[in-house]
This record gives structure tokens, C-alpha cells and sequence, in this order.
């Protein structure tokens, strides 16, 4: 189901904001990742293809320019494990970070569940103070 509202002025200039300070965190990882040496082993047919779910309708990006959507920060390809093919992972001995990376992605998803835990009890809390 899409949202048919249309964004604030605010929202599209926090939205511009969220993704410059995304896009130098990515310049900074990749300005690392460099130091090791690990991207001239790597082709791009070494990298898992990912893309748009077909029936993605919940985009919330704002911007009316598909350009500016496609080449939005939050759209790039990361060089971590998980986006290696499994050939790549074992050529490269990249194991124990494969390992590490799940352990911090569940980590972030039982964050994001706690948050959200936290977010319904208040509203529910909310709502029988009202009734």
C-alpha cells in the first residue's frame, strides 16, 4: 500500500541531509576497505546480485527524480561479506567475518524488534488511558 501523502518541505530537506551524511560514511568505509587491498582480488561477478523487489511498493523515497532515487545512497552495493558470493568469501578466507557480520545483523534486528516492542506498549498504553 503506498502513501499518497505528499511530503513536507521539511521531510524532503531531512530526507537530502540523512542521505549526504549516509553517502560520506560509505566514502569513509570505502576509503578503509581501500588501505587493505582486498577490492583489486575482486570482479564484479564476485558480488551477489540484489536489486528492487518486484512488488516493493512501500518505497519511501520522495524525490519525484528517478535518477536521484536510483543513485541514492542507501541503493549501494557494500563490500561485506554477505554480498560476496560464496566462492569469493572462501577464496578470500573471509570465515570468521562472515560469522561476525551475522552475529551484528542479528544483533541490529533484536535492536529494531526491542525498539519496536517499545514503541507498541507505549502507544498501547496510550490508547487505554484514552478508553
Amino acid at each position: 500500500m503506498q502513501n499518497l501523502r505528499k511530503p513536507s518541505l521539511a521531510e524532503k530537506k531531512d530526507l537530502l541531509e540523512r542521505r549526504q551524511r549516509l553517502y560520506v560514511r560509505i566514502q569513509n568505509f570505502e576509503k578503509k576497505l581501500s588501505a587493505l587491498d582486498i577490492m583489486d582480488h575482486l570482479d564484479v561477478a564476485d558480488f551477489i546480485k540484489v536489486g528492487p523487489f518486484e512488488n516493493d511498493e512501500d518505497e519511501d523515497d520522495f524525490s519525484d527524480d528517478e535518477e536521484e532515487v536510483e543513485n541514492a545512497p542507501e541503493k549501494a552495493i557494500l563490500l561485506l561479506p554477505s554480498n560476496l558470493t560464496t566462492q569469493c568469501q572462501n577464496q578470500l578466507d573471509l570465515g570468521n567475518l562472515c560469522k561476525q557480520e551475522a552475529a551484528l545483523r542479528i544483533g541490529q534486528m533484536n535492536d529494531a524488534l526491542q525498539q519496536l516492542k517499545m514503541t507498541l506498549g507505549g502507544k498501547s498504553l496510550v490508547m487505554r488511558k484514552k478508553v
